[in-house]
């Protein structure tokens, strides 16, 4: 738990492992508060794409980078590797235009994200 000993469980960060981690407990939250926020975004474009009819079926992984204003608009995208369907890709640069904003990041983000969605046409 978060309020619990820390030992023996992996931090999502990928910027430290709890149980090595020496770095203080507001420390521990700020990096809980960004894999969150990650998550959250994530879901939120995933749920802003729509997935064509002629994407054969199966699974497809997208990385992207997002700019993000302090207010949670996203003002700038890139896709940093592509899905591998170039018309599931342009659906994803809809969906994201289509998402248009998210809630405002943690200070500590620095207004740029990095996600990777999973997107499964069955």
């Amino acid at each position: 738990s978060r309020s619990g000993s820390r030992l023996g469980k992996s931090c999502a960060c990928r910027d430290c492992i709890w149980r090595d981690c020496t770095r203080p407990n507001y420390i521990w939250r700020i990096c809980v508060d960004r894999v969150k926020y990650r998550r959250d975004a994530a879901r939120q474009i995933r749920d802003a794409i729509l997935i064509p009819a002629d994407t054969e079926p199966g699974e497809y992984q997208t990385r992207l980078r997002l700019t993000i204003s302090p207010q949670g608009e996203i003002t700038d995208f890139k896709v940093i590797s592509p899905t591998g369907d170039k018309l599931l890709d342009k659906y994803v640069q809809r969906g994201i235009r289509r998402a248009g904003s998210l809630p405002p990041p943690p200070a500590e983000l620095g207004g740029t994200l990095d996600i990777t969605l999973t997107l499964v046409r069955r």
